[in-house]
């Protein structure tokens, strides 16, 4: 039984010292691990117009005034996608959140989640659409966002379903999301 044992444990030891050997990389007499990280961007803090909004787990309830009954729910979309969007090298998070209350709206915003010297940094929201119905969201090799979306003809009323498609640009330049 102990040989087994020992055997089992050596057999676990090389094989965890060839896997790590695999997955790193000398780098000026430095052995190197490389990993593939990805931003939490459902822990993160955006500028919404101004106000700041901390999304806890994908959430946030914000009052719409300091005295008020009615709030505003803020939730990040399953529309989230990872890629170097700030030029570092580095991953980096954009996702669709959705903001509903204190009116008859539904409102998508794209935000990001960008990488820094220390820490990640939540960028300011765009408003994206009201009431639209998101397709896709995708980062290119040039850091361009691009967001497909359903969205209404100009003059059906808002209670329509969302039927036309419709594309949308966006880059982060110095510091801050912009449609492009």
């Amino acid at each position: 039984m102990n040989k087994f044992l020992l055997v089992a444990i050596v057999v676990a030891l090389g094989f965890g010292f060839f896997w790590f050997k695999d997955n790193s990389k000398e780098e000026g007499g430095v052995e190197v691990v490389q990993t593939v990280s990805k931003p939490d961007i459902a822990s993160g803090t955006f500028d919404f117009e101004g106000e700041d909004i901390e999304l806890v787990d994908g959430k946030a309830t914000t009052k719409i005034s300091p005295d008020s009954a009615i709030t505003i729910e803020t939730i990040l979309t399953d529309k989230v996608e990872y890629g170097d969007i700030n030029g570092d090298k580095k991953n980096d998070a954009v996702g669709l959140v959705v903001q509903e209350g204190g009116g008859s709206g539904t409102f998508v915003y794209l935000i990001a989640y960008t990488s820094g010297n220390v820490e990640y940094k939540g960028s300011n929201a765009v408003f994206v659409g009201d009431r639209i119905s998101p397709e896709s969201l995708s980062i290119s090799d040039s850091g361009v966002i691009t967001v497909k979306y359903l969205d209404r003809l100009p003059d059906e009323p808002m209670a329509a379903d969302p039927s036309v498609s419709t594309t949308k640009t966006f880059k982060f330049l110095k510091g801050t999301l912009e449609e492009r």
